[in-house]
């Protein structure tokens, strides 16, 4: 496990940072060891990463690697406090009641530097990271849980921007994945990217990780993440006025 001095260093370095962004740092700071990746193998299909990652998790916590990725400029640390996870019930155009409330759609401008990405580093590959935590509310009411999400307040997830999206494009998507993770659909959307993980591995609890490789030229145009919730409790909660969280976006970019 992690020493309670790696968690307190960190909270002192960084005293304005939320529990959230604790711990998400120290998520996004983990790596497989060399160990991990031997009992891996050669089999790194998205199934077998899968596996792998019930296994070992996203790896080794490095307080270094965490105060740096804190610290450095290449890291974007976004605390997002009063985010409403779920918009009231509305009228359908018939005047009928909507049974649930609705799903959110948060888009995060990237400020990244278009510059550098589209010049000196147009063709270099560059590692991107991503860290998504948040804590949920559990409903210690609901017993022998009818669906997965009856116990969870709510759930979040990220997505990128594909380089050739549309703002428009990119929202369209996302409304089709919250639609595919309402209803259990296993969608292979991952947006066009190779992530290491991929939507479907990464959704597990309520921190989420995913790395990609990409180009300068790719990354340059990727101009936004959007965080968005699906069903939990909350979702078919009376009234959606007090489904409000809040959640840290940690976002790194490693040029090697």
């Amino acid at each position: 496990g992690i020493s309670g001095n790696f968690i307190g260093d960190l909270m002192s370095a960084y005293s304005s940072f939320w529990p959230e962004t604790i711990r998400g740092l120290l998520v996004h700071s983990a790596e497989w060891s060399q160990a991990m990746w031997d009992k891996l193998g050669s089999d790194t299909s998205k199934t077998r990463i899968n596996e792998f990652a019930h296994m070992f998790g996203y790896g080794i916590p490095n307080l270094e690697r965490a105060k740096y990725s804190a610290s450095n400029a290449l890291t974007i640390i976004a605390q997002k406090d009063n985010f409403q996870v779920f918009m009231p019930k509305t009228d359908d155009v018939s005047g009928n009641r909507k049974k649930d409330n609705l799903s959110s759609i948060l888009f995060i401008k990237l400020p990244w530097p278009k510059e550098v990405l589209q010049g000196e580093l147009r063709n270099q590959k560059i590692k991107l990271t991503i860290t998504l935590s948040y804590f949920i509310e559990p409903n210690p009411s609901e017993r022998g849980y009818t669906s997965k999400y009856a116990y969870q307040s709510h759930n979040l997830r990220f997505d990128l921007q594909r380089p050739t999206e549309t703002i428009n494009q990119f929202e369209s998507r996302i409304n089709n994945l919250i639609r595919d993770a309402e209803t259990d659909i296993i969608t292979s959307n991952s947006g066009g990217y190779n992530w290491v993980l991929g939507p479907n591995s990464r959704t597990h609890g309520s921190i989420h990780k995913d790395i990609l490789e990409l180009t300068g030229a790719e990354l340059a145009q990727a101009e936004n993440i959007a965080v968005y919730s699906v069903t939990g409790w909350w979702k078919k909660a009376k009234i959606a006025s007090n489904t409000f969280s809040r959640f840290s976006l940690i976002i790194g970019i490693d040029a090697g």
